[in-house]
């Protein structure tokens, strides 16, 4: 590879410079649209380029005049060539009406020294025997991953499509009662909420042992169930355990007798046809444990290539891996990242939190959003916040409502707020619906 030139092509650069020069601040919109500041190979076209932009920034006039004062008080004008070069470059241009092509030129070129740097990286990486070969792996395509992301450009939308595909969510609001997202399963929290909604954080946080977990992995096999698909990253439990709560659930025999093996010839019949009924769903459990959200992303795209991807489950937030100088900004840089993520994946992200011991302090135990904010911007970056609660876990038997956990939506972004109540089946581990319609959906 020594002794090899990148990919490059000045011409192009000096092109578009000089139709920049010669139309203003029309060719650099024209150019700017694809290609960036460290898009141009050249280092004298690119300190010109940068001189534009702060012209652009502060919305002065852009010409030969004008660049070169601005190099000048840049300090950079003799070092580019002074100003008989940037004369020069307005003098070559066959087509000012062209800036836009010869950006994607500038631009192509560049993408093609980033992936040559990126193989470098990666055979550098692969002569360490420190890194395992996992790691290079996600590095590399997490590297090609950014270059097609940077490649897709987005532009402003015209109200007419926003308008027409606003007619489709409301035509299929129509169709489904309502429900334009992803139905959880639970009705009266479906009719409240619309079902899960694509690019959404979704957060269910409760203190230990409410049944975050529990009520997760209920809407994950109702979605499967559907032939929907569904990834859920357990932080906290093993496969294992998650496959044998969906187990208990599904074949309505109790988690006692699974772990006992107490077992009656139905409940071999039962936990069989769950067996037939859940492997053909594309449902999938992956339990790094402290997993990183560049890690997360990676297993969500090879997930979605594959299987599609209808629902992300985090269980839960507070064990992810992040950077910050202390955890309340680890936390908020995971909710943020996770939000964001949310929207790249096209799908909504229900996320679990754990609160801290506020609630108890508190003669009503209930949870509030105020809990939430000792850990970072969860309540910020969330699109619906969800509050379990169970009164017969802390008043037992004097609990008015034995068998019942209140579901409080206390942050909805696009709609709503309020608390909806679900029964809970402690012997399978799940909740189910209390509303007279579950009999008639077979929930």
């Amino acid at each position: 590879m020594a002794g090899r030139i990148p990919p490059q092509d000045l011409n192009a650069e000096r092109t578009a410079l000089g139709a920049i020069l010669l139309r203003g601040e029309e060719a650099f919109t024209d150019v700017s649209d694809y290609a960036k500041e460290e898009d141009f190979y050249d280092p004298h076209n690119r300190e010109i380029f940068a001189a534009i932009v702060d012209l652009a920034k502060a919305s002065s006039p852009i010409d030969q005049i004008t660049v070169s004062e601005q190099l000048s008080k840049r300090g950079t004008l003799k070092t580019v060539g002074g100003r008989a070069y940037i004369g020069s470059l307005s003098s070559d241009v066959p087509s000012v009406s062209n800036a836009s092509e010869y950006a994607k030129i500038i631009h192509s070129k560049a993408v093609l020294r980033s992936l040559i740097k990126i193989s470098g990286d990666i055979e550098t990486q692969s002569y360490d025997a420190n890194l395992p070969a996992e790691t290079i792996l996600e590095n590399a395509e997490s590297a090609i991953f950014e270059i097609a992301q940077a490649r897709q450009k987005r532009d402003y939308t015209m109200i007419s499509e926003v308008l027409i595909a606003n007619m489709t969510r409301i035509d299929e609001a129509c169709k489904n009662e309502g429900n334009v997202g992803v139905e959880t399963g639970f009705i009266d929290l479906d009719n409240r909420i619309g079902g899960l909604q694509k690019g959404t954080l979704n957060i269910i946080a409760a203190r230990p042992g409410m049944g975050k977990t529990a009520l997760a992995l209920n809407i994950a096999k109702n979605i499967a169930k559907r032939g929907q698909s569904v990834l859920i990253f357990s932080l906290e439990m093993a496969k294992e355990e998650l496959g044998s709560r969906l187990h208990s659930m599904e074949a309505r025999v109790s988690s006692t007798k699974l772990r006992t093996g107490d077992l009656m010839i139905e409940d071999w019949e039962q936990l069989n046809q769950a067996v037939d009924d859940l492997s053909n769903s594309k449902l999938a459990i992956d339990e790094t444990a402290a997993i990183s959200i560049l890690e997360m992303k990676n297993k969500c795209r090879r997930f979605k290539a594959k299987k599609g991807l209808d629902l992300v489950i985090v269980d839960y937030l507070q064990l992810m891996e992040a950077e910050g100088e202390n955890r309340q900004q680890e936390v908020s840089k995971l909710s943020r990242s996770l939000k964001l993520m949310s929207k790249e994946m096209d799908c909504p992200f229900l996320v679990l939190s754990q609160l801290s011991r506020g609630p108890e302090a508190r003669t009503d135990k209930r949870p509030l959003l105020s809990d939430l904010r000792e850990s970072g911007s969860i309540e910020q970056d969330a699109d619906i916040v969800m509050f379990l609660y169970n009164d017969e876990y802390y008043n037992g038997d004097e609990s008015d409502e034995k068998g019942i956990t209140e579901l409080h939506i206390a942050k909805h972004r696009a709609g709503p707020t309020g608390t909806i109540k679900l029964g809970w089946r402690s012997e399978y581990t799940e909740f189910v619906n209390l509303t007279s319609e579950s009999a008639l959906r077979g929930i």
